[in-house]
């Protein structure tokens, strides 16, 4: 299947998913059934892309991550893809399309857009270096909602576990320092 082909289905699937699921309680077993088979056939897409997918991918993966998504496997699943697909292709360029998406993916994603961010705030210097690029790329309302997100991830680093968090902290110092 045509990868662009693969990413409608994939968010057409999310949508019939998560209307289905808020209604859960109601349904037949028929219903369960059907509910079951779209929700494999989101799995194989989305196990598809992350084969398949290129940097094309990048926004629409980045407008799929919800909080409220029924499955929150699934959304950890979609940040892992963008990240791999990012670092194998243009881990610049998808850290600019990633944030230039930041006010739309906080609408329903905050959750899972801060798991993104630590992820990258957990990896080797390339990421940093990129990341600062990325933001300094980007308008300046969309800038300042990535600052504030970094700082209030960095205020719940501060709030747990000292020994675990430094690195963070330090990471988002470093971050907001050089934009």
């Amino acid at each position: 299947m045509d990868l662009m082909k693969e990413i409608e289905l994939l968010k057409s699937l999310a949508l019939e998913l998560n209307e289905s699921s808020n209604n859960y309680k109601n349904i037949t077993l028929e219903e369960e059934k059907e509910l079951e088979e779209k929700f494999d056939l989101f799995e194989k897409t989305l196990y598809n892309i992350r084969l398949e997918g290129d940097m094309s991918v990048i926004n629409d993966l980045s407008l799929l991550i919800d909080d409220e998504f029924f499955e929150p496997a699934i959304m950890e699943d979609i940040v892992e893809i963008i990240i791999l697909i990012i670092e194998k292709y243009d881990l610049k360029k998808g850290l600019y399309i990633i944030f230039n998406n930041i006010d739309k993916i906080l609408i329903n994603g905050k959750f899972f857009f801060s798991m993104l961010i630590e992820m990258i705030l957990n990896d080797d210097e390339e990421f940093i270096e990129n990341f600062v690029y990325a933001i300094n790329s980007l308008n300046d309302n969309k800038k300042e909602i990535l600052i504030n997100l970094l700082n209030e991830i960095k205020t719940d680093f501060e709030n747990i576990n000292k020994d675990y968090s430094k690195g963070y902290i330090l990471q988002i110092e470093k971050i907001i320092s050089n934009i």
